[in-house]
């Protein structure tokens, strides 16, 4: 099995998955900004495109379809939402369906 290419941007992101020429294609994950969000999935044409998952540091995820680097289909979504100003945060999922990205 042969190491999967590594790559850190300008701008702190970090990319480690197949690449297509330099442009991020096939399976991988980008870490961006530091790790404040993170990216697994599939890419097509250096945007995440089909299966994958982006979750922030915060605790949001967004787990399905992609389209043009956008959520597309059924994605089940997942934010931590306080409650109530004294009680901690509670996690609540939703299931949305997103609609294709206009051309």
């Amino acid at each position: 099995m042969r190491p999967q290419p590594f790559h850190r941007y300008a701008n702190g992101d970090v990319y480690t998955g197949e690449l297509l020429g330099l442009a991020r294609h096939g399976a991988g994950e980008c870490k961006y900004g530091g790790g404040a969000s993170v990216y697994q999935g599939q890419w097509e044409a250096d945007r995440h495109e089909g299966q994958g998952r982006l979750s922030s540091r915060r605790g949001e995820e967004f787990d399905g379809e992609w389209l043009a680097g956008e959520p597309h289909g059924q994605v089940l979504t997942t934010y931590y939402l306080p409650l109530a100003p004294a009680m901690p945060s509670r996690k609540r999922f939703f299931t949305c369906l997103y609609p294709s990205p206009s051309p």
